[in-house]
């Protein structure tokens, strides 16, 4: 959606009331900005809404940034905004970012406090209920993207994610692979490029394996020939993976979904000075080679 000059015009003052409150509080004027007007508010509300009937991420950006700022600079008598922002966020598949506005959720029951209308209580609930996911008996309440991806992983068995660091991308593959495993026991392989990354993503499988009582399943950061396949979570820098083949005629035998993150890196295997990529590369050319069967597979790239 293309903003016309009377809807830019009414952002710039929002943005204006904003950037004046910061330099107010940084003591760069002595004077803190006015509130902001209903007038303001209400054209505002009216630019959100119209954004939202548009499926582009550029237009839910600028309602996540409108939404922000209303709800940092809310006044008391703005008793329906609330209602407002979740049932916009939800619309737009913002619906974990719409529990920020509901001091009273229920998280145990994954359900807001008392909303002014029953018809918005509906039209919330019939939203959400596009970007919601079941794992064994848990209901997870999913952005529009990581419903994306959970959706595509389904489709395909080859999938290439690029996406900024705050997108969950790493939360919605890890929630995957534990769907994956409690439909049909196998092993999962993530490749990360650090060793922080290591430790990160074995702490996130860990935690997820003991919410879903997948206490059996072992999460390993090196690979040995007689630790055997099955039941194994493997997260292995590139140097880790690659090694694997030099033990084993066919390691990963039951492997159910490979990961690999920070595919880009992959990109620089031409230069003669960057010997990771060429680990990388090597290492995507073994699996391809020496799996018989190709599992799912997520390239992750930010």
């Amino acid at each position: 959606m293309e903003l016309n000059a009377k809807q830019k015009n009414i952002i710039y003052s929002l943005l204006s009331h904003e950037h004046r409150n910061i330099a107010y509080k940084l003591k760069f004027i002595n004077n803190p900005p006015k509130e902001i007007t209903n007038e303001l508010l209400h054209d505002v509300i009216g630019i959100i809404d119209d954004l939202s009937r548009n499926d582009n991420e550029e237009s839910k950006k600028n309602i996540i940034i409108l939404s922000a700022l209303l709800w940092d600079y809310k006044k008391r008598d703005w008793y329906g905004l609330k209602d407002f922002l979740i049932l916009i966020l939800s619309r737009i598949g913002y619906s974990p970012s719409a529990i920020m506005v509901d001091e009273k959720y229920n998280d145990d029951e994954k359900k807001h406090s008392a909303l002014h209308s029953l018809i918005t209580e509906l039209l919330i609930s019939i939203h959400q209920l596009k970007f919601e996911i079941k794992i064994s008996d848990e209901v997870f309440l999913l952005t529009y993207f990581q419903k994306k991806i959970w959706d595509k992983i389904d489709d395909n068995k080859i999938l290439g994610i690029s996406a900024p660091t705050s997108a969950g991308k790493s939360y919605i593959i890890i929630l995957k692979a534990i769907d994956l495993l409690l439909k049909k026991n196998g092993t999962i392989v993530y490749i990360v490029p650090t060793l922080s990354l290591v430790s990160q993503v074995s702490i996130d499988f860990r935690k997820n394996l003991n919410r879903f009582k997948l206490t059996d399943y072992e999460v390993l950061n090196s690979y040995y020939k007689d630790y055997g396949d099955e039941k194994k979570i493997f997260v292995l820098t590139q140097e880790k993976a690659i090694s694997s083949f030099s033990q084993s005629d066919e390691p990963f035998s039951s492997l159910r979904m490979l990961i690999i993150d920070e595919i880009q890196n992959v990109e620089r295997v031409a230069q003669e000075n960057d010997q990771r990529s060429k680990v990388l590369y090597d290492t995507l050319i073994e699996f391809r080679h020496q799996i018989c069967e190709l599992p799912h597979l997520v390239r992750i790239q930010p």
